[in-house]
């Protein structure tokens, strides 16, 4: 760029100018590649989601007994086409304003190699300054195009990053307080609900209003109700998945919300309704419970005894080492959902507290 100043500072100004252009389209095709990106978002996950289905294991009986293949192909076929179409879309939108911002550019640079040529055949300048010349035009004029390319990826991308920074700036709704306090002693755990309310988000009505009761300590207790009577509910607010509306649970007759959020539920063992078949090992399926402890094979043997899953795993070939379900390995076993349930039960019981 230096020697195109020193003979001529117009050239390089012109060839500024040229480029004005292929910067706004740079800017302007960020933002319509990120609309086109979010509008598709929605269309994306749904032939993501039906993607999985058609690969999924645990849908594999319905798929067949129903005969859904054909249909949730089709379904698949139909949302990732729109996605195509609605980025092919913008593709073809911004293309049109990059090769009319690259015909300006490149016009520029062969009215400044006219000029330059023009010098030559008028002996104002020599060959050899010439092809110095030339080759300083060629090489200025990619750079500046690259420059403008990267700086057309940055702003794009920005707009990505505007999202991610939402994300990492997020913090959940239930925490640790600042000044937490220490759990009582595991002997004799007691709750009290008092005057609990809840309503799932959007819900037209609550799951329960101004619900109070006790959970005694070497009492069991069940919860017997229809379906949607909050009986799954009041386990999530009980190891605080969900807060109350109004009103407390206590823990020894202090509000949980004050206890520090992990220790708080490591006393519990869930086993939900919704359990996850994790295609682990049936060591790590049991294990998951305490990732964060050492392993201990001991406590983990006691839990499957204690759930009957030890019965399950000696009959694995090779025993805790194997592997269950088949989505990494074709060797894998695939159980009955009977023997999942105690795997998912000596996983609840692991190393939980008793009270």
């Amino acid at each position: 760029m230096l020697v195109i100043l020193a003979f001529q500072p117009l050239l390089v100004v012109a060839l500024l100018v040229a480029l004005i252009p292929a910067l706004l389209v740079a800017r302007d095709s960020g933002h319509i590649t990120f609309a086109s990106y979010d509008m598709t978002t929605a269309d994306g996950r749904r032939a993501a989601y039906f993607d999985g289905l058609l690969m999924s294991d645990a849908a594999a009986k319905e798929l067949r007994l129903f005969d859904l293949a054909p249909w949730l192909l089709a379904q698949r076929q139909a949302y990732a086409q729109r996605v195509i179409e609605r980025r092919l879309q913008a593709a073809w939108a911004t293309s049109k304003g990059f090769v009319m911002a690259a015909v300006v550019s490149a016009g520029a640079q062969y009215l400044a190699l006219a000029f330059v040529a023009y010098q030559a055949v008028t002996g104002r300048i020599t060959l050899g300054d010439f092809t110095m010349l030339a080759t300083a035009l060629v090489v200025v004029r990619q750079n500046l195009s690259q420059a403008l390319a990267n700086l057309g990826e940055l702003l794009e991308n920005s707009l990505f990053f505007g999202d991610l920074e939402r994300f990492f700036n997020f913090r959940p709704k239930i925490a640790t307080p600042s000044a937490p306090r220490p759990l009582p002693s595991i002997e004799g755990y007691e709750f009290t609900f008092e005057h609990v309310a809840f309503t799932y988000t959007g819900a037209p009505s609550p799951v329960f209003q101004n619900l109070s009761f006790e959970l005694r300590a070497g009492e069991a207790t069940a919860l017997v109700g229809v379906n949607g009577a909050g009986k799954t509910t009041i386990v999530k607010l009980l190891t605080r998945l969900y807060e109350p509306e109004r009103g407390r649970i206590l823990l020894n007759g202090v509000d949980i919300r004050e206890f520090p959020l992990e220790d708080y539920r490591a006393i519990f063992g869930v086993i939900l309704q919704d359990f996850v078949r994790y295609h682990l090992t049936a060591r790590e399926n049991i294990q998951v419970a305490k990732v964060s402890a050492p392993p201990d094979l001991g406590r983990l043997e006691e839990a499957a005894r204690q759930a009957r899953a030890d019965e399950v795993i000696k009959s694995l070939p090779l025993g805790w080492e194997t592997m269950l379900g088949r989505q990494f390995d074709e060797q894998g076993q695939a159980l009955s959902g009977g023997q999942w349930q105690r795997i998912a039960l000596a996983r609840a019981s692991t190393g939980t507290p008793r009270s």
